[in-house]
């Protein structure tokens, strides 16, 4: 159970002060102290900022005409494939772009091309995922969130390494490389806890701003690029 201080204090009168009330039953609380029952402000705040952002810049996104898409996705692609991070990685774990995300299929097959390992991440239980390593796109299923992911194989499972470069997805990015992702939190659970050699995230430039609201589970990427080079 979660409630507002001020709903607490006032559990009788109302349960619209603050997002999460709406959730609980609405009977009086017994036998609940005031810190059992209080919720942080200000991770809600932040939870409500990026969701303002993931509206806005997904519609923006979504406005970008096929010649822009096709263009910049060159480039960024171009850029990718000359830095020292692609260049040296022995193994690339990377997301299968879909709707108006930046493609990633072209980097999958440059990697296999360059023989490199490459694996696709499946969602393995809450805020996890494991990376399956692939090689073709046709043994994949559509997940709950409605995205394609590769069939589970234990022995196809791959654990990162020093050597591996992992393509982080996102749709808004700052100037400190902190992100905004789809809300699911796999990535940042995934990073906190693996080795890895780079984390790179691809965008457009009009993705990249200021600031991007965070919280401490939150884990930064080592590069962003855009259709301008590195941010």
């Amino acid at each position: 159970m979660a409630i507002c201080e001020k709903c607490f204090k006032n559990f009788n009168a109302t349960l619209s002060h603050c997002p999460y009330c709406k959730t609980v039953v609405r009977e009086r609380v017994k036998n609940f102290s005031f810190s059992e029952v209080l919720v942080d402000h200000e991770a809600l705040q932040v939870a409500e900022e990026k969701k303002q952002l993931r509206k806005t810049f997904l519609a923006l996104r979504n406005e970008m005409t096929k010649k822009q898409v096709k263009s910049k996705t060159k480039a960024i692609h171009k850029h990718l494939f000359n830095t020292e991070a692609y260049q040296q990685a022995k193994t690339i774990f990377i997301y299968l772009s879909a709707n108006s995300e930046l493609d990633t299929t072209n980097i999958i097959r440059r990697a296999w091309k360059d023989k490199k390992n490459v694996a696709l991440p499946r969602v393995s239980g809450r805020h996890q995922m494991d990376f399956i390593a692939v090689h073709d796109l046709k043994n994949l299923e559509t997940s709950a969130f409605g995205i394609q992911e590769p069939l589970f194989d234990e022995a196809h499972k791959m654990e990162s390494d020093a050597q591996t470069l992992v393509i982080v997805p996102g749709l808004v990015f700052d100037k400190n490389h902190y992100r905004v992702g789809y809300g699911g939190g796999f990535y940042d659970s995934f990073l906190k806890e693996a080795t890895v050699y780079k984390t790179v995230a691809l965008c457009y430039q009009f993705q990249v701003i200021e600031r991007v609201p965070t919280s401490t589970f939150d884990v930064p990427v080592d590069c962003i690029l855009t259709e301008k080079g590195e941010e």
